[in-house]
């Protein structure tokens, strides 16, 4: 990527440190890059996603202001915020402290760098950006670019990989970004990632469903009982707001209908009801209406295979629950 080839890409450098903002926008500068946004706190941030469009984002994971920073990335990665919800993003961080790690990946960003970074390798990553970015993958709580190895997950490998827009790919290659043209592609892309998003989240409710009906059945004080319910809760809604976007607005009621038993069941976990009718109608329907949705938005798929497919994802989480209570014994030295 040469410097002719970097002059009309519109970079958004969100850094809480004015003199490192100055420092690395000057070294951009000087490869090419004369379109460089400089913010440093979160709302300053949002308001840079607009207009002009940017092409790429370098974000300080931790940005300071009134909200999360990458609270914000996910909005962006859902077309919540700003105008480009597949723009790359090169996240950077002083402190890679785990958990916070975690969910910066989980945010959708492309990249992550450990300060202090040189310009040259932040220039290098937006290059590998530009020219062989990874395809945007969708599962019930994730939307952004594929970050897993070859072969890391053989069991998801037929998670379907969207291409989607890319303006920092059509600058450096020289092309103007028609508003129209961008407008459509856009739109087909997130079309795309909508029709996933709800094969997933319907997956999802089937997991959610199949760990509740026996767990409510059998102890509602199971600390596991609160987080299912919690997790249904917000994968309905979330379903439900995607199902009137899609041209599968049909099942929409089957949606509602999961929202209110979700409710049901939250009320009677709540108060410990002791309603046995309730509660086993309830859990009862759940199951019914959890398969009709995974059927509804899997039309092309044997409820046998996805049943099966649920029931391997159930067998992997409890070998993760019973391996965090039961870590293996260190080895002792000799």
């Amino acid at each position: 990527m040469s410097k002719e080839q970097r002059q009309n890409v519109i970079v958004v450098l969100a850094e809480p440190y004015a003199q490192m903002r100055r420092a690395l926008r000057s070294a951009l500068a000087a490869e090419g890059f004369r379109f460089v946004i400089e913010v440093g706190e979160t709302n300053s941030f949002a308001m840079a996603l607009n207009d002009p469009m940017p092409d790429v984002l370098v974000v300080d994971i931790n940005l300071p202001g009134e909200r999360d920073v990458l609270d914000m990335l996910r909005e962006i990665r859902s077309d919540k915020l700003g105008r480009n919800p597949f723009v790359p993003i090169i996240g950077t961080t002083w402190e890679a402290k785990p958990e916070r790690v975690r969910k910066a990946v989980d945010s959708g960003i492309d990249d992550l760098l450990v300060k202090p970074v040189a310009a040259g390798t932040v220039i290098e990553r937006i290059s590998v950006l530009a020219r062989n970015r990874k395809p945007f993958i969708v599962t019930s709580d994730y939307i952004g670019p594929d970050r897993r190895r070859p072969g890391e997950r053989p069991d998801e490998d037929n998670v379907p990989r969207i291409e989607v827009p890319n303006s920092l790919k059509s600058k450096v290659e020289g092309k103007s970004i028609d508003p129209a043209s961008w407008g459509f592609a856009k739109k087909e892309a997130l079309a795309a990632l909508n029709t996933e998003r709800l094969k997933a989240a319907a997956f999802q409710v089937s997991f959610l469903a199949e760990q509740l009906v026996p767990a409510m059945a059998r102890d509602m004080t199971q600390p596991r009982v609160t987080q299912f319910l919690e997790r249904l809760l917000s994968t309905a809604a979330d379903i439900a707001g995607r199902a009137r976007l899609s041209e599968q607005s049909q099942l929409l009621p089957l949606c509602d209908a999961v929202s209110r038993v979700g409710r049901e069941l939250a009320e009677i976990h709540k108060g410990q009801s002791n309603e046995p009718d309730r509660l086993a109608k309830n859990l009862k329907l759940l199951k019914q209406l959890a398969d009709a949705l995974l059927a509804g938005f899997n039309p092309d798929r044997a409820a046998g295979e996805m049943a099966e497919q649920v029931a391997q994802a159930i067998r992997r989480y409890q070998s993760r629950v019973d391996g965090a209570a039961n870590p293996a014994p260190k080895a002792k030295s000799g």
